[in-house]
Parts: structure tokens; sequence; C-alpha cells
């Protein structure tokens, strides 16, 4: 019997924010995609704050970044920031946006504690390799502008989660650690690329201005370099357990990853098993 191949449709939600179906979506293909999430005058709002944003110095929320496809700057959602761009601390301030984040990484749970404003805009200079995020979070990526073809759409490999959360865990396991430090050698050196070879199972996500798309980084996840004349503008929420890591212990939070939500009965756990 044929398998059914994934596509952008399968986990394309239209309509409204529904909670439920979002989560089964992103735990099952990796992601889900909520077009026209943003409409209206608020959009172009977006739109103005996010060039305004980019040419922004002020260090109380703002780290510029060293980005060869283009600009990007790391934001701060802090109260100066909140009172100069109104628009897009709103957008990352939704309650939908900040349930659900409480709802799919359970507790402690930080949500869009950074905010990450990049333009694409070299041709041919190396956006993201397929790769999975070494250590995990939910992300919810807004697309500024129209993408399509050649403005280096994000794209996931549906459903790889699994066997990159296990391939994190086997560090553990290959050398018998109960405890990996970030600093490690063996974590530095973890492998989370995927082969060229391989790229023909990520499927991209071309969408229109306003697009949400709600991911689990344990998903290998790219983006392909701009093509000459175009351009990519998105800005992107990042939601974790904790802030900072100095280690993961096995068995803790970050070893499950996104496998599942905390309970406060789990974080209890996990405060005794950090002290051990």
């Amino acid at each position: 019997m044929a398998t059914h191949s994934v596509t952008l449709a399968d986990f394309t939600m239209p309509g409204g924010f529904d909670p439920e179906a979002i989560e089964t979506t992103t735990r099952k293909f990796g992601a889900a995609v909520l077009p026209q999430f943003v409409t209206g005058a608020a959009l172009p709002a977006l739109q103005r704050e996010f060039s305004a944003v980019l040419e922004d110095n002020d260090e109380a929320y703002v780290y510029k970044l060293t980005y060869p496809a283009g600009r990007a700057a790391s934001l701060t959602n802090n109260e100066t920031f909140k009172k100069k761009y109104k628009a897009i601390a709103e957008l990352f301030d939704r309650y939908d946006l900040v349930s659900f984040a409480h709802r799919y990484i359970g507790t402690p749970c930080l949500p869009n504690q950074e905010i990450y404003a990049t333009h694409e805009r070299v041709p041919d200079s190396p956006v993201a390799p397929t790769h999975f995020d070494k250590l995990w979070n939910l992300k919810f990526m807004f697309y500024v502008d129209d993408v399509g073809q050649g403005n280096a759409p994000f794209g996931i490999v549906p459903g790889s989660a699994v066997a990159n959360r296990e391939a994190f865990r086997r560090i553990f396991e290959d050398n018998q650690l109960t405890s990996l430090s970030m600093s490690d050698s063996r974590y530095q050196g973890m492998s989370n690329s995927r082969s060229p070879e391989q790229d023909e199972e990520v499927v991209e996500i071309t969408a229109p201005a306003g697009t949400l798309i709600v991911f689990d980084t344990d998903t290998s996840h790219r983006a392909r370099p701009v093509e000459a004349g175009k351009e990519r503008r998105i800005l992107r929420g990042h939601s974790g357990p904790y802030a900072k890591y100095e280690r993961v212990k096995k068995y803790s939070r970050q070893w499950w990853r996104g496998e599942k939500a905390y309970s406060k009965i789990d974080e209890i756990k996990d405060k005794v098993l950090m002290r051990a």
C-alpha cells in the first residue's frame, strides 16, 4: 500500500485559533500553519514597526546580530520595548499565544522570552541549513510579508522530532551520563543537522503576509537563501521552560524536550533532580 506523502495542507489550520487542534498537529508533524492570523490595519502597523526596529540601536531592548544573510536583531520584550513597539509586543503578548505556550510546554514556561527580527536580503547567502535545535524551544514565526518560492520560505521535515530527540538522548546512553554540561565537547559536537541528500523531505511553507507558524524545534527545519531581487522579513518569538541552561540532567525537562507538557508535579521533581 502506498504511503501518504505529507504536504503543506496537512499541517495548515484555516479558521480560528483552536488550541487542541494546533497542539495535535504540532506534536504530530512538528508545525502548524495559521494563514491570515493577522489581517486588517494590524498588519501594516507590524510592517512599519519591523522596519523601525531594525534601525533602532537602543540597548535597553535591542541587540544587533551579525547576520551575513541580511540584518537581524534580538529584542527583549520589556516595558520600554512595549511602549515603543506596541504592535510587535501586542502580537507576541496575545492571550492565545501565551496560553498556548503554557499548554504545550507546561510549567515552568517563559512565553516569547525573546523576539527575533530578521531581514534576509543577500542572495545566495545561507540562512539556515536543515537542523534541529540543540536545546528545545517552542517558536512562533510570523511572516511580515508574503513568502513564496525564492523568499527563503521556512520548511520542516514532518515527523522528524522523534528521531531527533533520540539523537540527543543517545549522548547520555552512549556515554552513561546522568548529566550533560552545555560546555561538554559531546554536547558541542553533537550532530543536529541532516545531509543535503535528505533535503528532499523538507516541506516548505509558502504563505501570505500575516501568517503565523507554530513549530517545535525538535523538528528538523531550514530556510534556503533568498534569490536575487527577493527578500524575506520575519518575526520569531521563542518560548521555553528556562532562559538559560548550564547542564541537562537525565530525565529532566530539557531531556524530555518537546515530547510532553510538564505538570507542576513534574516541575517539583525536576528541582529535586537538579539538586542531586
